[in-house]
């Protein structure tokens, strides 16, 4: 079983009492939209090389040998990006995020939360 870690203690994101999306939902509002973020596990038929492989072209940020792979878009007025990191035991973990394109304190809580994901592994 592992464990992961999110940074958001120093962050305005609030867990949600039950999920919107995912499993497990983060969000906050502010004057000039909702910023949210939300996880999901979900199973590949890779290893760890292969996900990497497969992601490698993406940016990416690693934290003690944990690579965690994203992309962002634009779409009306919103930047909306999906993050991957292969946790093992055949299975990475998505985190899917949006925040208003113009709101530079959003976008750096995500890429807070982003930089510093840690996944424990528990055999």
């Amino acid at each position: 079983m592992n464990k992961v870690h999110l940074k958001i203690g120093d962050t305005p994101f609030r867990l949600a009492r039950k999920a919107v999306k995912g499993d497990y939902y983060f969000s906050y509002d502010t004057s000039e939209g909702k910023i949210a973020l939300f996880t999901v596990l979900k199973n590949t038929n890779q290893d760890g090389e292969g996900f990497d492989e497969e992601h490698k072209q993406l940016n990416s940020y690693e934290l003690q040998g944990q690579i965690l792979y994203y992309k962002e878009e634009q779409v009306k007025g919103l930047i909306k990006g999906v993050a991957r990191t292969y946790v093992g035991q055949g299975q990475f973990l998505e985190l899917n995020f949006e925040y208003p394109q113009t709101d530079l304190e959003a976008k750096a809580y995500i890429h807070g939360v982003l930089k510093n994901i840690k996944i424990f592994r528990y055999l």
